[in-house]
């Protein structure tokens, strides 16, 4: 359904000759199998109708990380996300699948982002090798030593506010099968987040292998959509 090598870190190391324009070949699709409706939820809970698979598509690409500053491992990943979640309109099973890579791509891109300065010394271990934070602990420290929108995060020990980042994560991760409803407007969030942490690096030149220097605009990057 889409090239393997077709991927940000292939294109950037020079084994594939085009970046990575679209997330699935719906040609390998039949007609009838794309032609029905989908409902979709946002942000305030109202569910969005697509008419047919090549709408739900074209917003699914809508969502995804413009190359430039955030690191190709990064793009790479959530375009994975981006392509399970494509895949929810054939199958809703997809759902958790796209949801649970998106959240696990934004913790590691936080840690990268912010050069691991949210995990913290353990001081079990006597070589003082530090201990990673989890995505409820690095979106605390973002939104104490970063501006960034507040309430990303929960880490209270009674109940927790169920939309929350870290919570959403967290009963993903424990199987519920009450979460095979989408969370409206995840996909916006955790790509707003990523961009936000990596807005003040060098951005990335997609045509050669390197990172400019001379502050270039990166409006010249090849548009994804």
């Amino acid at each position: 359904m889409y090239d393997l090598n077709g991927t940000w870190c292939a294109y950037y190391e020079g084994f594939a000759q085009n970046p990575p324009r679209e997330l699935l070949d719906l040609g390998w699709f039949t007609p009838e199998s794309l032609c029905r409706g989908v409902n979709y939820p946002e942000e305030m809970g109202q569910y969005r109708h697509f008419s047919d698979m090549r709408a739900w598509y074209d917003y699914v690409q809508s969502l995804r990380i413009q190359p430039g500053k955030v690191v190709p491992p990064y793009l790479d990943a959530f375009d994975e996300a981006l392509r399970a979640l494509a895949m929810t309109y054939f199958s809703p099973g997809f759902c958790k699948l796209a949801e649970s890579k998106a959240l696990s791509t934004l913790e590691d891109a936080l840690k990268q982002a912010y050069n691991h300065r949210m995990c913290k010394f353990d001081k079990k271990n006597p070589q003082g090798h530090k201990k990673c934070s989890g995505l409820g602990e690095a979106l605390e420290w973002v939104e104490q030593n970063d501006v960034l929108h507040k309430g990303l995060a929960d880490n209270s020990k009674g109940s927790r506010r169920p939309n929350a980042l870290n919570v959403i994560r967290d009963r993903l991760m424990h199987g519920n099968q009450q979460e095979m409803v989408p969370w409206g407007g995840l996909f916006k969030v955790v790509k707003e987040v990523i961009e936000h942490a990596f807005r003040n690096h060098e951005p990335f030149d997609i045509h050669r292998l390197r990172r400019m220097s001379d502050g270039s605009d990166i409006t010249q990057f090849i548009p994804l959509i």
